[in-house]
């Protein structure tokens, strides 16, 4: 991957890194909550020859700054979002197609939202439109939190990955990140509701989908539905993948990720919903 770079955008200094022939469309890939950009390295190193490849590292993540200490306020979606959208016109890009991971994908529905426009496309993984947990699981969640030293996060958040290998990285990509983001972020991740967008909105779609999914069926089948509805919508399931696809299957994502991509970008979906498994 490219060396990292910083953008001054008002209060935050975002770390963010850009690779490939300047001419080309771009593919922003953006993180889940805990990482940072370094979550993309591999499909930097994939698409960089092919597209202009541009990840980032988010608000409280990796080694994006504040001009002041983060609270729970500043981890708000629009703020977050809005910050993606400064670096985009700090480095002159008009559109790009926006890959989202788990929080990643939460501010793609947020952009989708807000700036519609600014995305040739749209593609998440483990990322769901609608979130309606109770009271009672928010402060469960927050409770855990606040009870965990760095370490344990690392080792919670990575148990969603499949492999040994896929651990370790997850825990070396998490263990840097303070455990006061994970509580902030708490509020934001636990209670939303984007599927009236997602109806409303007209540019194409895919979701990438692993096994992690079905521990939240009625978030990934909302989400689904309300794709499938308004069309131009390609779903794709990776078993053998939980919620880390790229880095449990980076191969398998890159391969998928591409297919997707020159599909989408042709208009090519033929039906409200195409499907592709893979065993």
């Amino acid at each position: 991957m490219s060396k990292t770079k910083k953008a001054r955008l008002g209060q935050i200094t975002m770390e963010y890194t850009l690779s490939g022939d300047s001419n080309q469309s771009v593919l922003f890939f953006v993180h889940s909550e805990g990482l940072s950009l370094e979550e993309f390295s591999e499909q930097h190193d994939f698409f960089k020859g092919r597209y202009r490849v541009l990840s980032a590292s988010l608000r409280g993540h990796g080694n994006t700054l504040s001009d002041q200490e983060l609270g729970e306020t500043d981890y708000d979606l629009a703020l977050m979002a809005d910050d993606l959208i400064k670096l985009l016109n700090f480095l002159d890009i008009k559109s790009a197609h926006y890959i989202g991971h788990g929080l990643g994908g939460i501010l793609g529905f947020e952009l989708l939202k807000l700036h519609e426009k600014r995305l040739k496309s749209l593609i998440t993984f483990g990322s769901y439109a609608y979130r309606k947990n109770t009271s009672l699981t928010k402060a469960l969640r927050k409770f855990t939190y606040g009870m965990l030293n760095p370490k344990g996060i690392s080792n919670l958040r990575s148990s969603r990955g499949l492999t040994p290998e896929a651990k370790i990285r997850i825990q070396k990509l998490i263990s840097p990140t303070a455990k006061e983001c994970f509580i902030n972020l708490n509020n934001y991740l636990t209670h939303y509701d984007y599927l009236s967008t997602i109806k409303q909105s007209k540019i194409p779609a895919m979701i990438l989908r692993g096994s992690f999914d079905q521990k939240h069926p009625k978030s990934i089948r909302k989400t689904v539905e309300a794709f499938q509805s308004r069309g131009n919508f390609l779903l794709v399931h990776l078993n053998n993948a939980g919620f880390f696809i790229n880095i449990d299957q980076a191969e398998r994502f890159n391969q998928e990720l591409e297919k997707g991509l020159a599909i989408l970008s042709a208009n090519q979906v033929s039906h409200p919903e195409a499907r592709a498994v893979l065993v």
